[in-house]
Parts: structure tokens; C-alpha cells; sequence
């Protein structure tokens, strides 16, 4: 290649980031405060600075779970190591950024090491930095981006190691033991991902050398050895414990996912008429729901088996990229593994393999143009799907929610208390933003103390918040408008506070 042709490509590849950049700041602005997991983990943050050891603790803050905080505590301290003003305030926008930004880089080492040339490099940024499920999702405060940023490491390491010989084997086995190590205790998700991923992980990395099929297999318990011995047994047990209730009551009501809370309520709606929030519909348009989400999620893997007639990507980036498709399809269609997680999300850990697997299909120069052709397909549904789920965000009520926030203005003046929020998931903002306990949980362990109130309300409103000694009630309209009598003959007061489309309710003895 030329000095010219090797410019246009560094000049290719910087349009790249730049394209990737814009598509993120786009949904950052359209998704300004409208976070949930992002108030939980400034609040965890802080708890984590204050901490004497594991597990740390949420005193007085949700009242329907644990308050040891049994969650994989790996996000929290990283977090805690950063100023509070980096976490809570605006340039916790940077941190996001940053972990996939430094997942990019590793991608883009790995794609170096692996000869992919300059048109496989711009081939990864691409696909990495517009990505739908990473843009969408990465928009707030998330353990998932730092966990699978952990996982990258973790396999590109064992990879290494695999296709190494004398210290570097060791060490790169040692620093893919330790990244795993570091997965588990971050994300519970990514380390199922990586679940899905070990039956065929040896078998793959025994391509790359003699040592990979015992590397792949060993592993795994040395990452669970190291994770012990870094948070201590109990907490192992606790953790553990903590995931198995949140797999356990998944099991018992994964139907109910996405259901809404009050109108499929055996009380006070029908759960047997279905939701349009359901996440998992019945028959054939919930199976093609579920697999346009997948698509829409990475289009640009949907080109990727036709590549297979051209090139072959090596046996590891094929094994990762399909357990994480496979993880995907098994836990949104068969419904024993359903209580795993949304099955959508493993796609997340499917963006890195398949930007290897990308950037190795332009490394044959004889067979660029077809490959070209297929990856323009994949980069125009890209852009379709992005440009979609903008118009979706944009939809939605956002920081720029007046409403929202003079409720929670008008409830930090109080003393504190306990306050309940339907849509349940407005509760984590109360939580952060004011002194007052919420009428919430479900972040580690207490599953089978939130599942009378959620997925759907078990129990009678009234009974349940005066049994946990609430005093206010926030109702959304707007999300419930039939309940304004529901909660007017519950909770005791005709007369609610209005604030826009709330409702704050006080509770009667």
C-alpha cells in the first residue's frame, strides 16, 4: 500500500471515531436522566468509599432487600476510587465512554496482532463504535460495560497465552485468570456469558497452541481462586447466595417481565390478558420480537456467516462471538434458561467478536470486494437501526422531565421518611436525590421480599405500604391513569398533591 492509500485509511479511520462519537453523544443528550441503574450505583459509589470491608451496606435506603449489598461489588469499588463529582455529576458521561474506549484499543491490538491491515482496523472502530446495543445502553452508570471490558482482557489474554511459549504463556494465563477473576466479581451476566462460552472454549483455543486446550480449561478455577482470596469466602457465599435468588425468582416470573405492575395484578388488573410492556410475547410475534431485537441490537453481525465462504476468522473469535449469540437465543426462547437474563443483553458481549471477525474478513485481498459489499449491508442497517432507536429516546421523558423533577424537589424539603414511587423504577431517583427510604430493591438479595410488590402487585397497595410504614405515595398518570381511584381509596387521601402528572399521595393510619 502506497503513502496515499495509507493516509485515506488513517483519515478512514479517524472519520470513524468521529462517527462513532457523534452517534454517542447523540443518545447521551436524547437520554439525559432518564437513568435508573445510575442513581443505585452513585449511591453504591459512596458506600464503597466508606467502606471497612465486604460486604458493604445501604442503611436505610430500600427497604424491600437486603442491606448487605451482595451484588458483584467490582463496579462499586471502581467507582469509589473516582471523585464523587466524576460518579454523580455530568462527566460520569466520561466514564462510560472511557471503558469503551479502552475496549476499542484492546480490540484494536488484537486486530494488529492478527495482520488485519488498515481496512480490518477501521473495520473494528466501525462496528464497535456504532454498535446499537453498546451506544443505546451505554448512556448511564452500568456495571455491564466494565465487566465485559474485564471479559475482552480476559479472552484476549487466554488467547495470547495459547499461542505463546515460555513466560509469556504464564503470563498472559495469569493476567486472563485475574480478568476473569475481576468478571465475577463485577457482572453476573458477563460471567454466565463466559458459562455459555467454556464447553467450547478449549476446544478453540487448543488451535492456537499446545497449551490452549489446557489453558481454556483451567481457567476458570483459577479465576474463582483468585476472586475468593481477593473478597474473602463469605463474601463468595454471599454473592453466590444473592445470584441464586435473583435466577430462582426470574424462574418464577419471567412471564411477567416488562408486565405492568398494577394492570396484570392479580388484584387489581388480569394476568392472564397479557401486556403490550410484556417483554416475552406469546406465539410467533413474540418469537420475531425477539429476534428483531437481536438484529437490531448488532445488525452488523447479519452479514457475518456469509463472510465464511471467504475467509475463516480464527476458531476463538468464532467460538466468543457464537456462545454469545447462543447465549442470547437460548435464554430468550427456551423457557428453563429465560430466568437467566434478557437474553438481548448477551448480545452486548457479541460487539467485540464480531468486530475481530469483521476486521479479519478484509485481511484477504483477493476477496475484499465481496466483503466490502457485505459489510456496507451491515453498516447501512447500522445506521437504520440507530437512527430508530434515537427517534424512540427522544420519545421519552428525559432530564429535561419538569415533572419528575419537582417531585422529587418537592419531596426533598420533607423530613426524612418512606416513600413509595409506581413506576417503581422513579424510586432510585428519590432514593439518590433525597434524605427519604423507598419502597424498593431488588439489587442483590431480598428477591423473595420484593415479589409480593413486583414484577406485578400480589398484594393489597394499602396493607403493603402501611405495613412498611410508608407515609407518601407517588403515582404517574401518565403510566397509570385508571389508578388515581385505585390509590384515592387505598391509600386514605381523596385529595392528592398534583405536580404536573403525578400524584403525591399521603398515607392514612
Amino acid at each position: 500500500m502506497g503513502e496515499a492509500g495509507g493516509a485515506l485509511w488513517s483519515l478512514a479511520a479517524v472519520l470513524a471515531v468521529l462517527a462513532a462519537t457523534a452517534a454517542r453523544l447523540a443518545f447521551l443528550r436524547a437520554s439525559a436522566g432518564a437513568a435508573v441503574d445510575h442513581y443505585y450505583w452513585v449511591l453504591a459509589a459512596r458506600a464503597y468509599r466508606r467502606r471497612q470491608g465486604l460486604p458493604v451496606r445501604l442503611a436505610g435506603k430500600y427497604l424491600l432487600e437486603d442491606e448487605r449489598q451482595a451484588y458483584p461489588p467490582g463496579f462499586g469499588l471502581f467507582l469509589a476510587a473516582l471523585p464523587e463529582t466524576w460518579v454523580a455529576g455530568r462527566r460520569s458521561a466520561i466514564i462510560t465512554l472511557a471503558i469503551d474506549a479502552a475496549t476499542l484499543a484492546l480490540l484494536l491490538l488484537a486486530g494488529a496482532a492478527l495482520d488485519v491491515g488498515r481496512q480490518g482496523l477501521v473495520a473494528i472502530i466501525l462496528v464497535y463504535g456504532l454498535a446499537p446495543v453498546l451506544v443505546a445502553y451505554n448512556t448511564q452508570l452500568t456495571s455491564r460495560g466494565f465487566g465485559n471490558l474485564l471479559l475482552v482482557v480476559s479472552l484476549l489474554a487466554q488467547a495470547g497465552a495459547a499461542a505463546s511459549t515460555g513466560a509469556a504463556t504464564v503470563a498472559l494465563a495469569a493476567l486472563g485468570a485475574s480478568a476473569l477473576a475481576g468478571v465475577i466479581a463485577t457482572h453476573k451476566m458477563t460471567t454466565q456469558c463466559f458459562a455459555f462460552l467454556w464447553p467450547f472454549w478449549p476446544f478453540a483455543l487448543d488451535r492456537l497452541g499446545p497449551n490452549g486446550a489446557w489453558i481454556g480449561a483451567v481457567t476458570p478455577f483459577a479465576a474463582f481462586a483468585v476472586v475468593t482470596l481477593a473478597t474473602g469466602l463469605r463474601f463468595q457465599a454471599l454473592q453466590w447466595r444473592a445470584h441464586w435468588d435473583i435466577v430462582t425468582f426470574w424462574a418464577r416470573n419471567w412471564r411477567f417481565l416488562g408486565a405492568h405492575q398494577f394492570r396484570q395484578s392479580p388484584i387489581y388488573g388480569d394476568p392472564s390478558s397479557g401486556s403490550a410492556t410484556a417483554f416475552h410475547g406469546k406465539g410467533l410475534a413474540g418469537a420475531f420480537r425477539h429476534a428483531t431485537l437481536v438484529a437490531a441490537y448488532l445488525p452488523a453481525a447479519l452479514p457475518l456467516p456469509a463472510t465464511l465462504f471467504f475467509v475463516q476468522p480464527p476458531a476463538f473469535v468464532l467460538a466468543w462471538c457464537g456462545a454469545a449469540f447462543l447465549a442470547a437465543f437460548l435464554t430468550l426462547y427456551v423457557p428453563p434458561l429465560k430466568c437467566l437474563g434478557t437474553g438481548h443483553y448477551y448480545v452486548f458481549n457479541a460487539v467485540a467478536p464480531a468486530a475481530l471477525w469483521w476486521g479479519v474478513a478484509f485481511s484477504d485481498s483477493a476477496t475484499e470486494p465481496v466483503v466490502t459489499g457485505l459489510f456496507a449491508v451491515g453498516l447501512l442497517l447500522t445506521a437504520l437501526s440507530l437512527a430508530a432507536g434515537l427517534r424512540r429516546r427522544a420519545r421519552r421523558p428525559g432530564g429535561a422531565d419538569q415533572d419528575a423533577a419537582a417531585v422529587v424537589a418537592r419531596l426533598a424539603r420533607h423530613a426524612p421518611t418512606r416513600v413509595a414511587a409506581f413506576p417503581a423504577s422513579f424510586a432510585e431517583r428519590i432514593a439518590l436525590e433525597t434524605d427519604h427510604a423507598v419502597f424498593w430493591g431488588g439489587h442483590g438479595l431480598g428477591f423473595r421480599t420484593l415479589e409480593p410488590y413486583w414484577p406485578v402487585m400480589r398484594a393489597k397497595l394499602g396493607d403493603a405500604l402501611r405495613r412498611w410504614g410508608v407515609t407518601h405515595a407517588v403515582l404517574d398518570l401518565q403510566w397509570w391513569p385508571e389508578g388515581e381511584t385505585v390509590f384515592a381509596a387505598e391509600t386514605g387521601d381523596p385529595d392528592p398533591e398534583r405536580i404536573g402528572r403525578f400524584a403525591l399521595y399521603r398515607i392514612a393510619p
